[in-house]
């Protein structure tokens, strides 16, 4: 059996390639991390040599961010040996525990490390007592 025709059809195969596709829309997102605070959520996400960056606020509480990783500026006499860190577009969606306020700021990241705080919106519930005789 040849490997490359085996591998053809692995790839071929729909369910196959849209694992493979997934794991790679993984693999590019920014590893992050969200903390609850006491009256706001922090997410904390690893974005190394990114200039612009994009945040969406969706329903109050799914958040969007997306931007573009640009390759390692090197001086002239320098080689890159080894690199882990993606380059190109990147997007993360981070799903938080509660509804936020609308309003938030995109500071610039620190030490390749963004962090983003959103205000806790208190969520207006309706109570309803029913009586029954």
């Amino acid at each position: 059996m040849n490997n490359n025709y085996s591998r053809k059809n692995a790839l071929t195969n729909n369910s196959t390639l849209k694992k493979i596709i997934e794991l790679e829309k993984r693999i590019k997102s920014p590893k992050a991390a969200v903390i609850d605070k006491q009256n706001i959520y922090e997410i904390h996400i690893e974005i190394p040599n990114v200039d612009e960056v994009t945040v969406e606020l969706i329903n109050q509480q799914i958040v969007l961010i997306s931007g573009k990783r640009n390759e390692m500026m090197l001086d002239q006499e320098d080689r890159l040996i080894y690199r882990e860190f993606d380059v190109g577009e990147f997007k993360r969606r981070v799903k938080l525990p509660g509804v936020v306020n609308t309003e938030f700021d995109i500071p610039k990241p620190v030490n390749g490390v963004l962090t983003l705080q959103f205000r806790k919106e208190k969520t207006n519930v309706v109570e309803k007592t029913v009586k029954v005789n």
